[in-house]
């Protein structure tokens, strides 16, 4: 039952956080357009997100929550608060560091991760402006993620679901407001983001009063369970945020590309994610807590069952997502962002990169729900060393593809290392029996691809047929709605007929796999 509320509580927060995140996107795209202003914001907006993902968030989750989840279940609730006191302290004295010395650093950081930019140009100088705005969001979320971290290990998920949405709010009246500031539009935005971690902050005091929580700033003194969390913390900074570094290679390069690149890259990804955000975050937000309470009590086999049935879930989800987006991206791209400072131009540079994007999407996926695999074990090591594999490929196909495919390129090798970094952990946990597919999954995923490929056709002879022929009746919206609510009826009518998986089914295999 555990699972099953938290999967949809997480799905449902997430797809209001990521409808809001569209109208951000939108009122951006149309608000500042693709240019210096929208490629440093989003330079700026990236860096303390990277961050996040990898120490506060990613890396932070894979070692706290396994490891609380133990001393909640073994020593009582007081132990396991006083565990996460201490890491509270250690971390906001060391994210407060850090923002400081990235303030006095900054044009050197940018330097490093847009080396394009070139020192003491306009491009160069407005980025590190907007990224000293926007750091200090990394304290803010950094304690954010932890008491998302205990909120969550007391099977309580829906509060926590709920916090990005406020950054998305915030951001939305931030990028509303530009034009009653006499400041440049990028500098009202990325000081909203800073704001939006005091308010996400601010919020999460709430479930935590209500389950009669108190968390206090200690002195550092550690004990065996701590030494273990940074044990597991180090090499868990690169193994749980593989995909985030890879994004974040394709900047780097991006920025030696023409103007507007990072941000053809930046709007893909955003409609790429939405899948992944939704399925595969809410997924492993859900898995790690309670996987992590079967490997403690020794129930091999129904965590095992867990992992199939949240691989048939999340592939249910990817797999179609993805021929959508190979297929359709420009009747994506063009109506959530043409308008405005957005192009035609824009609108088919971008839509490009969706579609080299949307390759890996079902790999981006598995990585989250495979991760947690390991980290509900306290194993960090293998994915730490998968992942360098994976980000040296990245880097090496990025060299060789951008020179071919410019941006596009980066976007290709975004999905060819991700799926290189599936396999090898499929390869692993099957070496380890730590995970055997089962009949089921198997053929689940079979009727995933048939019940796809008929939505695909069936939406090329609508595109071919009625609306090319048609066209006078039809604008860029009411195309993308029609696409999308012919292509979510085929599919869900083939999966009903393939007894594949129906939105029924959903609770009950959750529900039997918890």
């Amino acid at each position: 039952m555990i699972i099953k509320k938290a999967f949809f509580s997480i799905s449902f927060f997430t797809f209001i956080s990521r409808v809001l995140g569209f109208i951000r996107d939108l009122l951006l795209a149309s608000f500042i357009g693709v240019g210096i202003t929208s490629d440093a914001f989003l330079v700026a907006f990236k860096l303390p997100n990277f961050f996040r993902r990898i120490f506060a968030e990613g890396a932070f989750n894979a070692a706290f929550i396994p490891i609380f989840s133990e001393i909640l279940k073994v020593d009582g609730q007081r132990k396991a608060i006083i565990f996460a006191e201490r890491i509270l302290s250690l971390l906001l004295l060391v994210t407060i560091i850090f923002v400081i010395l990235a303030q006095v650093f900054m044009p050197s950081i940018i330097l490093i991760f847009a080396p394009g930019y070139l020192p003491g140009g306009e491009q160069s100088e407005l980025t590190i402006k907007l990224s000293r705005l926007t750091f200090p969001y990394l304290i803010l979320i950094s304690l954010v993620t932890l008491f998302s971290g205990v909120i969550n290990s007391l099977g309580k998920f829906a509060s926590v679901a709920f916090t990005p949405i406020i950054l998305n709010v915030v951001l939305i009246f931030g990028i509303s407001l530009t034009n009653y500031f006499n400041k440049n539009s990028g500098e009202v935005i990325a000081i909203a983001v800073t704001l939006a971690g005091i308010f996400q902050l601010l919020w999460l005091f709430f479930p935590l009063h209500k389950l009669n929580i108190r968390i206090f700033l200690t002195l550092p003194s550690y004990s065996k369970k701590h030494i273990e969390f940074f044990k597991l913390f180090l090499p868990g900074v690169i193994g749980a945020s593989v995909v985030q570094i890879n994004l974040l290679t394709d900047i780097i390069f991006a920025s030696l590309l023409p103007k507007g690149s990072i941000s053809f890259l930046y709007f893909a990804d955003r409609v790429n994610q939405l899948p992944l955000g939704i399925i595969g975050v809410a997924l492993s937000t859900a898995l790690l807590p309670i996987l992590s309470q079967k490997i403690i009590t020794n129930k091999e086999k129904e965590a095992v069952n867990l992992q199939n049935r949240a691989i048939e879930i999340g592939l249910f989800f990817g797999i179609p997502a993805m021929f959508s987006f190979i297929f359709f991206s420009q009747e994506i791209i063009r109506p959530l962002f043409e308008r405005g400072a957005f192009l035609f131009n824009d609108s088919f540079l971008t839509s490009q990169a969706l579609t080299a994007y949307a390759c890996g999407l079902p790999a981006y996926i598995l990585l989250k729900i495979l991760s947690v695999s390991f980290f509900s074990r306290k194993n960090t090591t293998i994915p730490v060393t998968i992942a360098v594999l994976s980000v040296t490929l990245n880097v090496i196909l990025n060299y060789f593809l951008i020179q071919y495919y410019q941006h596009i390129g980066l976007a290709m090798a975004t999905a060819i290392s991700a799926w290189f970094n599936v396999i090898l952990l499929f390869i692993i946990l099957l070496y380890k029996s730590w995970w055997v597919p089962d009949f089921v999954l198997i053929k689940t995923i079979l009727k995933i691809l048939l019940s796809s490929v008929l939505m695909v056709i069936f939406l090329i002879f609508i595109e071919t047929f009625i609306i090319n022929n048609n066209m006078q009746y039809f604008n860029k919206i009411s195309i993308l709605i029609l696409l999308v609510l012919s292509g979510l009826l085929v599919y869900m009518l083939t999966s009903k007929l393939l007894n594949t998986i129906s939105f029924i089914d959903l609770k009950s295999k959750i529900n039997k796999s918890s």
